[in-house]
């Protein structure tokens, strides 16, 4: 009980010290020492997006448990209107096959609560699924676009004018050497590499593992024949082969 009472001591000095929590504005009055506490991280939602994605690029089910499925709601509404089914528990999510065809979108990112930016990447590879054109805005970072070209060696038709993606769906897609710039576009190219002709070799592996370090196996995990190889083309270096 005393340990309780001295952890509630220090929730309430820490409420004194930084106030404005839930506004637009955060005041912190300094302290001249800090001390430790306990803090438990929250789930990572990109990561969890991701995946529920990746069962719309292959046509599976996958069920994602211990997230928060409230810090996804923008996500899953999008999904949900690419024609993706949910069943939404207290703290996971299952996403059953889809009864029909999927169907192309419009996806415009923001600040959370909207679609993230981060999750504009991955899903780019989901609507090269459907037939029909879908359009990505992302007045957020209107340059990150990196993986379209990457796309494009596979055999994706899009077309990038100002800060939109123009994607033609229902393309077929070949396994191609393609370099990932940072962690959200290796992802984007791991769920394109799902659905190819081929084996498609995905180089600038540290970036994605920068991001997280157990990518390779949360893929497997779920069916996915992914393996770290060493190879000296085109480039030394770690790739992954996705087929």
């Amino acid at each position: 009980m005393l340990r309780n009472q001295e952890h509630f001591k220090d929730i309430l000095a820490l409420q004194r010290e930084v106030k404005g929590a839930g506004t637009d504005k955060i005041v912190i009055d300094g302290v001249k020492e800090l001390k430790g506490t306990e803090y438990e991280v929250i789930p990572d939602r990109l990561i969890a997006g991701s995946m529920l994605m990746a069962a719309g690029v292959t046509g599976g089910s996958v069920t994602i448990e211990n997230i928060i499925p409230e810090h996804l709601t923008s996500c899953l509404e999008k999904l949900k209107e690419v024609g993706m089914e949910f069943s939404v528990g207290e703290k996971s999510v299952s996403v059953q096959k889809a009864s029909g065809r999927l169907k192309a979108t419009r996806v415009k990112t923001g600040m959370y609560p909207l679609f993230a930016t981060d999750l504009q990447q991955p899903i780019t590879s989901l609507l090269l699924v459907p037939e029909g054109k879908s359009i990505i805005t992302d007045p957020i970072y209107p340059n990150r676009f990196n993986h379209i070209p990457e796309l494009k060696r596979m055999g994706a038709s899009i077309e990038v004018k100002g800060n939109s993606a123009y994607i033609l769906g229902n393309q077929t897609l070949k396994g191609n050497w393609v370099h990932a710039t940072d962690v959200r576009a290796g992802t984007c190219l791991i769920l394109a590499g799902l659905m190819t002709e081929g084996i498609t070799r995905i180089t600038g592996v540290e970036h994605i593992e920068r991001g997280c370090s157990s990518i390779t196996e949360l893929f497997r995990g779920i069916g996915a024949n992914l393996k770290e190889c060493q190879t000296s083309e085109p480039e030394v270096g770690v790739n992954l082969d996705v087929c």
